[in-house]
């Protein structure tokens, strides 16, 4: 489930910013919306 979400996240965000985000910028992205969703 959180891959999945992790799939959707990332192919949102580039998207959004509308060009291909690099490995460590995607990840660190992942990793605080993850983590703030976790928090609530």
């Amino acid at each position: 489930m959180i891959l999945f979400m992790k799939h959707i996240i990332n192919t949102t965000t580039n998207t959004i910013v509308g060009q291909p985000l690099s490995t460590s910028q995607t990840n660190k992205f992942l990793v605080d919306v993850i983590w703030e969703e976790n928090i609530k």
